[in-house]
């Protein structure tokens, strides 16, 4: 990575060397000497070696002494003085003084050389890569078929109870007003959207990236959870912190949207929004402004997090791997030396697919799937309601054992 550095460094040592070699050829020149091209190598071997230029020993014929200016003493020699540096020096500084522009200049031809050759060049190695690509997903296919085929079958059962009784209930829902039910089937249809997403993640080797969005699932399955056991007011609540979210949204935009070169919010509708948050917070009190604030009375916490959620529903157990997820989406540190798809070995730097650490985002993304669908169907609780919370349980308890034996043998499997 320091090629081109290297020939920079170069470039700008011999622009100053040629700059001291002609100040040199000057002065003697102007001593009434006339070099020849043989001196003048000897003179730049001796800048470029770094050797003193008063242990330079050059030998003159009458031929190369001006008829004009005799200093030839007997011996043969000639004396230059080089004291007046100061044209040197000013030619020096003139180049430094330009050199920014030359690097610049000089950086941009290159990219452009590079970027061309890597248009023109790159359908090979993209083909390289996607045939080592083909085989990789072949190899873990063969290793984690089973454990990733039962994990979609839950997804198309979770879809198929989703639509089925969303058909068969939500007329009666909204005679009721039945914000569970509204709520619970939106946040289920986001549960499956990233649990395929994590599906996805998993078949091409994606253990640290399945991870972070099984994060966002857990979420969704404890607040599915906590709906359903806290009922419509708690649901309405939910749903109306939408216009919380909105303002503090708006209120970033409206600052940053000039540094953004968007447009601005027209004042209208920074009015309604303000309008509609201010009518929020009237009706359901001023915890409601806070990121949890839709779960404040439930909890009798004025500003609640989602780990007091969490509890409220008995899902805090799953912290410790919620806390491990949460570092594949922040910048943290922790992130940076430990991942799921390096076994035991800190000193390797995974940057791609690796066949290791997929038992934990399959397991979890299993089990929020079962939690998330579970809260949705029980809302109105059915016996064919109940039966298919059995179906997901078995097929859960399946998928989990399925992703631990896979893991356990895979001892000595390259990455």
């Amino acid at each position: 990575m320091e090629t081109y550095q290297k020939m920079l460094d170069s470039f700008l040592q011999s622009e100053i060397e040629e700059l001291f070699i002609g100040f040199v050829c000057k002065k003697i020149k102007e001593s009434g000497l006339v070099l020849n091209s043989d001196q003048i190598e000897k003179i730049r071997k001796a800048i470029t070696e770094h050797r003193l230029i008063s242990d330079l020993n050059l030998s003159f014929n009458e031929s190369q002494v001006d008829s004009s200016i005799n200093k030839l003493t007997t011996s043969g020699n000639v004396s230059v003085s080089l004291d007046d540096s100061s044209e040197l020096e000013k030619s020096v500084n003139d180049l430094l003084a330009d050199f920014p522009n030359i690097i610049n200049n000089e950086s941009q031809n290159i990219a452009t050389v590079i970027f061309d050759g890597m248009n023109k060049n790159f359908g090979k190695y993209y083909k390289w890569t996607q045939k080592e690509k083909f085989r990789f997903e072949k190899d873990l296919k063969n290793i984690w078929g089973e454990p990733i085929l039962l994990l979609e079958m839950l997804l198309v059962i979770s879809h198929e109870c989703r639509d089925a009784f969303s058909v068969s209930f939500s007329q009666e829902a909204e005679k009721d007003n039945d914000y569970v039910f509204v709520t619970l089937v939106r946040l289920h249809a986001r549960a499956c959207q990233i649990g395929m997403e994590i599906l996805t993640l998993i078949k091409n080797g994606f253990a640290d990236g399945a991870h972070a969005r099984w994060r966002t699932l857990h979420e969704i399955a404890v607040t599915s959870m906590f709906i359903n056991q806290h009922g419509n007011d708690v649901a309405e609540r939910y749903i109306f912190h939408d216009i919380i979210q909105r303002f503090k949204l708006c209120e970033d935009y409206k600052n940053y949207s000039e540094q953004l070169h968007m447009p601005k919010v027209e004042d209208d509708e920074l009015g309604e929004i303000q309008e509609e948050y201010n009518n929020a917070l009237a009706r359901f009190g001023n915890s409601f402004k806070h990121d949890y604030g839709w779960a404040a009375n439930e909890l009798e916490i004025k500003r609640p997090t989602f780990k007091d959620i969490e509890k409220a529903v008995a899902m805090d157990s799953m912290r410790p791997y919620y806390t491990l997820a949460c570092q594949n989406v922040h910048a943290n540190v922790r992130a940076a030396f430990f991942k799921l798809g390096i076994p035991d070995n800190p000193e390797i730097l995974l940057a791609g697919p690796s066949m290791y650490g997929l038992e934990d985002p399959g397991q979890g993304a299993a089990l929020s799937l079962m939690q998330t669908t579970t809260a949705l169907l029980t809302c109105r609780p059915t016996f064919d309601t109940l039966i298919y919370c059995s179906v997901i349980k078995m097929l859960y308890e399946k998928i989990a054992n399925s992703f631990v034996v896979t893991e356990q043998n895979l001892d000595g499997c390259e990455l």
